[in-house]
Parts: C-alpha cells; structure tokens; sequence
C-alpha cells in the first residue's frame, strides 16, 4: 500500500513541478504569413512539391523491386478519367471546381472535346 501512496505522490509532485515551471514562461507565438509575392511564385512551389512527391514514389516504387515505367502504370491506371465513363458529367464537373478553387483567379480553357467520352 506504501508503494502506490508513494508512486501517487511522486506523481502529484512531478505534475505539480512541471505547471509550476511551464506557468511563468512565455511561449513564442507563430505568425503566419503568405509566402508568395507572386502567382509565379506559387505555380514554381507547386510544381517543386509534385516533381518532390514524384521522386519520392519513384524511389518507394523502386525499393520494391518496381520500374519508374510500373509506377507510371500505376498511377495512369488509377488516376484516369476511366472511372467516370457514364457518369455523366458530374464527376469530371467537380474535379474542375476543385482545380478553379485551389487556383483562385486563375482561368481555364477547354482546348479540346470528344463525343468518345460519355
């Protein structure tokens, strides 16, 4: 019974030290700040972040015994426009509201259409 009075204690008292040291410091506050002076600037960080996240695959793809060529197979196969064949076009509508709302004040342009699709 000693033993956990004893535990019971030692923790009160850790637990009290430890608000008793944390209470007078003062904590650095984060400013948050936009990092782009320019759309130039935030299209370059885009593309460093897929060209990063490429690589990045490439590399777990090969880990495994993969070829850059199975990855691109993987992912052509997984991230097409095949999955909403006969959806109409919901799907693809949505997909582009996302784009106009990630790229803000950006335009888009449909340079081409097929009756192939539906």
């Amino acid at each position: 019974m000693k033993t956990k009075q004893r535990l019971f204690f030692t923790f009160c008292l850790l637990l009290l030290s430890s608000f008793t040291l944390c209470h007078g410091k003062e904590y650095q506050k984060i400013q948050l700040k936009e990092n782009f002076a320019s759309v130039e600037e935030k299209a370059n960080w885009a593309v460093w972040r897929t060209d990063y996240y490429i690589c990045t695959e490439i590399a777990y793809a090969k880990s495994i015994g993969k070829t850059p060529f199975d990855f691109s197979v993987f992912v052509g196969n997984h991230h097409s426009w095949e999955g909403i064949k006969g959806q109409d076009l919901k799907p693809a509508v949505q997909v582009l509201y996302g784009l106009i709302k990630l790229y803000e004040n950006s335009t888009f342009q449909i340079t081409s259409e097929s009756d192939t699709l539906r």
